[in-house]
C-alpha cells in the first residue's frame, strides 16, 4: 500500500469496501473500477481482520466483518493493481467514525472545484 498521489474519482469507505468484497461482484469490480479509499479506512480494515476471528461462524457478523475486510485489502496489496489507491488524511481522525471523517476530509480537501 502505497500512496502513489493518484486519486480515483470514486472514494470509498471502510463499510463500502467490506459489503462489495462479501459480493459476487467483488472480483469484476477489482478490474473495472478506479477506487480511492483514505490511509485511514485501510488501516480500519486491517483491524476488522485482527480482531475477528476468521474462524467465526458462517453468517455472523464477526465473519462478514472479517471475510470483507481480508478480501477488500488483497487489491490495495497488490503491486500489479493500479485502480486502487489510498491516499492520506491529513489531519488523522480518530474515534468511532474515523473511516467516514477521513473521507469527508478527503473530498473537503482534494475533490471539491
Amino acid at each position: 500500500m502505497a500512496d502513489n498521489g493518484v486519486r480515483y474519482p470514486i472514494i470509498v469507505d471502510t463499510d463500502a469496501l467490506i459489503a462489495v468484497a462479501n459480493t459476487n461482484l467483488w472480483s469484476r469490480l477489482t478490474e473495472t473500477l478506479n477506487l480511492t479509499t483514505t490511509n485511514v479506512c485501510y488501516q480500519e480494515l486491517e483491524r476488522h481482520v485482527r480482531e475477528n476471528s476468521e474462524y467465526a461462524p458462517e453468517g455472523t457478523r464477526e465473519q462478514w466483518i472479517h471475510h470483507g475486510s481480508k478480501k477488500a485489502l488483497e487489491p490495495f496489496a497488490n503491486d500489479e493493481n493500479e485502480s486502487f489507491a489510498v491516499v492520506p488524511c491529513v489531519p488523522r481522525p480518530h474515534g468511532e467514525d474515523a473511516g467516514e471523517k477521513s473521507i469527508r476530509t478527503e473530498i473537503e480537501q482534494n475533490m471539491l472545484c
